[in-house]
């Protein structure tokens, strides 16, 4: 869509990672190309990180659809809620919980976590725990856990029409 984006860089880690990004190499630009959620009314977003993605799918979704986000670091979060805020978009629902393969709770600076510095527990869900709406499109990238999760959830490719899964090969637990 062509919508200008605002985005609050509001911590070291957002900056470095948006900053200086050329908007191209961004995986939501590529699902825009091929279609994947041009007709989309409900998209997940689990593993929301800052939120960029979120508002990118809003835009693609318009008010009269809905996006959800999952994410379990607190900081993303109100980055995430921030950015909607200043782009004025009221359709969108982010939640502070983490996606795994079951639930557990994750201590700060576990072994393998690939997200570091975070000085509070993370609580994760099942992926069924979260999904609260039959998605049109749903994008999965939890930091190492996808491969947990898809064993664990084999119907996963069955819930969405169109899903975007992120693999994080060096951390797969």
């Amino acid at each position: 869509h062509d919508k200008k984006i605002i985005f609050p860089l509001i911590n070291k880690e957002g900056a470095e990672w948006y900053s200086n990004a050329n908007i191209l190499i961004y995986d939501f630009i590529s699902q825009s190309f091929i279609g994947l959620h041009e007709t989309a009314k409900v998209i997940y977003d689990i593993g929301g990180h800052q939120g960029v993605w979120t508002l990118y799918y809003a835009g693609a979704v318009g008010p009269n659809g809905r996006v959800y986000m999952s994410e379990p670091i607190i900081i993303n979060i109100e980055c995430a809620a921030l950015a909607c805020c200043a782009n004025g978009i009221e359709y969108e629902t982010i939640s502070g919980i983490g996606v795994a393969d079951s639930a557990m709770t994750l201590s700060p600076y576990e072994e393998g976590l690939q997200v570091a510095g975070i000085s509070h527990k993370l609580n994760l869900l099942p992926l069924s725990h979260v999904i609260w709406h039959k998605p049109d499109f749903l994008k999965i990238d939890i930091d190492g856990y996808e491969y947990d999760l898809v064993k664990s959830t084999p119907h996963v490719f069955d819930m969405a029409d169109n899903i975007h899964l992120e693999l994080h090969i060096p951390f797969m637990q």
